[in-house]
Order: structure tokens, then sequence, then C-alpha cells
């Protein structure tokens, strides 16, 4: 699965923008003001901190992709 920076940020935006009752209708779970204090939290992040959750999303895609492997050979 392919998660770019650009489609996220716009899904926090998103978030941000629309009121927790609408944000429950539309995912079907309820939501929290901490799922809207996170995502402005996540908006917030600096260029470092973005840096970093990109290379740690970079780590766990290539080890979900080594445990996939893993179970193709068995």
């Amino acid at each position: 699965m392919e998660v770019r920076v650009e489609d996220v940020l716009r899904d926090l935006q998103a978030i941000d923008q629309t009121d927790l009752q609408t944000l429950s209708v539309q995912s079907g779970v309820p939501a929290r003001w901490a799922d809207k204090l996170k995502a402005l939290e996540l908006l917030r992040m600096t260029d470092d901190q973005l840096q970093e959750a990109r290379d740690a999303y970079t780590v766990l895609a290539g080890i979900q992709q080594q445990l996939e492997h893993g179970l193709a050979d068995r």
C-alpha cells in the first residue's frame, strides 16, 4: 500500500474541518474529541517530525514486506 504525505495531510485537514457528528456518520464509528485533537497535532508537526514519520513508515513497510515474504515461503 502506498501512502502519500499529501493524501494524509488532506485527510487530516478534512478531519480538522468536519464536526464530530459528521465524522461519526462518515466513518461508521463514534468520533471523539481526541480524534480531532490528534489530527490537529499531526497537522502541526515540524518538518523534522514529518521526516521522522516518513522514515518510520519506510521501516515499517519494509518489515511488513519481509513478514509477507516469510509467510509466502511457508
